[in-house]
């Protein structure tokens, strides 16, 4: 590779927008695996608050009952 103070504009441009390029890729790369991750991490968590939410719904008429019946 070229010295920079040796090259052309053209040159120096090509490299800045390779370079640049060559940063996008990494960053949606890193973005991908730290979707991944979090995916994997919050999973479980919204699993369970799903269970709590239907187990919430199954003893709702239970507790409307309970209420009602406290009037």
């Amino acid at each position: 590779m070229k010295e920079i103070s040796k090259m052309n504009d053209r040159e120096i441009l090509e490299l800045i927008l390779t370079n640049q390029i060559s940063l996008a890729q990494q960053i949606h790369r890193i973005r991908e695996v730290v979707a991944k991750q979090f995916v994997k991490d919050y999973a479980g968590t919204y699993k369970s608050k799903l269970d709590i939410f239907e187990e919430l719904l199954e003893n709702s008429d239970d507790f409307l009952r309970e209420f009602e019946s406290k009037d």
